[in-house]
């Protein structure tokens, strides 16, 4: 009998272990939920700040088009298009540019029509119809040049259009390598949120806990030079033409990051 006691005894005890261990992670998992709860954005903090580094660039990309002439001969418009354009890849290999840095980006050989279109107050009898004449074909022939000695820009457009070029996109300025950079703008980028966020606190009593959040966006803007006007360089002399005086300037590289804190 003493016996019998002394187990349900023992397994009263074991219940009560038992609630009481239920109880204690039953208000764990409230507290945590709880936390969780009032997590709400009024509890956080964020601010934001922009890192920027100004560098010189050190690459420049142009477009070198040749364009024919309208004709029916696509032998010649061809063999005149083919012709120049080798003559301008030769004269830019000539200033040391290397041939893994010119690359083909358009070779178009498009046919022309003259559109005949019909009068809106014809009162003819003979009914008009609307005819598409083939005038002849027209050729273009384009490439894209990385420069990396900004020197020889100038001259690399001034011996491209008297090789035969007579179309040209902009100057675009770049920098070949750029995640360094980006990595440097990051960096200052969080140096200013960091202090900005301490001087904020400090100023107005907030307290800060930890920080929860970051999130960044980089930006890089490239620097364009206007189209060359071709008009300079027509009517003979183009080879007498002086080189451009091209101005490569700076680049700024931009990164925005946002801290986002936990209130105390």
């Amino acid at each position: 009998m003493e016996q019998e006691q002394c187990n349900h005894g023992g397994k009263f005890k074991m219940i009560v272990v038992l609630v009481l261990v239920l109880g204690a992670i039953s208000l764990g998992i409230l507290a945590i939920l709880r936390d969780k709860i009032m997590q709400t954005n009024d509890y956080q903090f964020t601010v934001t700040a922009e890192g920027k580094v100004t560098v010189p660039p050190d690459i420049a990309t142009v477009d070198f088009n040749v364009q024919s002439v309208v004709s029916k001969n696509i032998g010649d418009i061809v063999k005149d298009g083919n012709t120049k354009m080798n003559a301008i890849i030769a004269a830019l290999t000539a200033l040391k540019i290397d041939k893994a840095d010119i690359q083909t980006t358009q070779y178009q050989l498009n046919p022309i029509y003259n559109y005949t279109v019909c009068p809106m107050n014809s009162i003819s009898s003979v009914p008009c119809q609307q005819q598409n004449v083939l005038q002849g074909y027209q050729l273009t022939e384009g490439v894209t040049v990385k420069i990396r000695d900004l020197n020889v820009v100038g001259d690399a457009i001034s011996q491209a259009i008297a090789a035969g070029a007579n179309q040209t996109g902009g100057v675009n300025f770049t920098i070949d390598d750029q995640n360094k950079l980006k990595a440097e703008a990051r960096a200052d980028a969080i140096a200013k949120a960091v202090q900005n966020a301490k001087d904020i606190a400090a100023e107005s009593g907030l307290k800060l806990g930890k920080l929860i959040n970051v999130s960044d966006s980089s930006n890089f803007v490239p620097i364009y030079a206007n189209s060359m006007d071709m008009k300079a360089y027509a009517g003979g002399g183009i080879a007498a033409a002086p080189a451009p005086a091209i101005q490569s300037g700076s680049l700024d590289i931009t990164d925005n990051v946002t801290l986002t804190y936990k209130v105390k």
